[in-house]
């Protein structure tokens, strides 16, 4: 893998202040970024306070590439660049087309499926239920790898009021 070139964009990195770096360093769409684990992390959980909705592991800002670091080369609050990324195309859509076919890869075999505790809907980690293709895509993992997941129970958002709810829902 080529070695990105480091960059210090300030003490917290958030989306806007990688936003500020993008347009600053005039970075095209074929460059990538890299994110430490933690920051990426951070990235994740803004987003989803912001938007509310997950992100994929591929996350695309202005048309550039900025994803998780796997080889541990980006410290702490330091963002990677890689030029003209020669593997910048290869994989970028990978995880979103499998969901597109709602056929999970490998990948996906340890994953953890969260379902709401009154109705058993497929629902996301906070209980927020998941558009139709999305839903669909994790119902698959779970038929698919049923002996392998983890599955929790969460307060799902279909059941606001809890089981009260779900018996309306049954009638």
């Amino acid at each position: 893998m080529i070695k990105p070139s480091l960059h210090y964009i300030g003490k917290i990195i958030l989306i806007k202040s990688i936003r500020d770096f993008i347009l600053d360093a005039k970075l095209t769409e074929n460059d990538t970024i890299l994110l430490n684990q933690v920051n990426f992390d951070n990235i994740v959980i803004e987003f989803r306070n912001t938007y509310n909705e997950s992100i994929n592991s591929h996350y695309f800002l202005l048309s550039i590439l900025i994803k998780e670091d796997d080889s541990n080369s980006v410290p702490l609050n330091r963002v990677g660049v890689i030029k003209n990324d020669k593997n910048r195309f290869k994989d970028d859509y990978k995880q979103q087309s499998s969901i597109d076919k709602n056929l999970p890869d490998e990948s996906h075999a340890y994953d953890t499926i969260y379902r709401c505790g009154w109705c058993g809907n497929v629902v996301d980690f906070d209980g927020s239920e998941f558009d139709p293709q999305t839903r669909e895509f994790y119902i698959s993992i779970h038929k698919k790898f049923r002996n392998t997941i983890t599955e929790k129970a969460v307060s799902g958002n279909c059941c606001p009021n809890g089981d009260s709810d779900c018996v309306k829902k049954r009638k």
